[in-house]
């Protein structure tokens, strides 16, 4: 997915604000469906160390390049 050219505000550069935004609209829908599931996570809960150990692997292995 292409962003449209912008011109750049504060510092931020369009590519950058580009990512920001699509982060922004997956983290929306990701909530969205998770509220259609009834599966939302409480306010205030804290994952376990271990979650945390699981999830920081899985996405340090996502973000590798290939």
């Amino acid at each position: 997915m292409d962003c449209p050219p912008e011109k750049t505000q504060a510092g931020v550069q369009p590519a950058a604000k580009c990512q920001a935004v699509i982060k922004k609209i997956a983290a929306r829908a990701t909530t969205a469906s998770a509220k259609l599931e009834n599966r939302q996570v409480p306010a205030g809960h804290v994952r376990s160390a271990g979650v945390q150990r699981l999830l920081s692997e899985r996405q340090g292995r996502e973000h590798r390049p290939r």
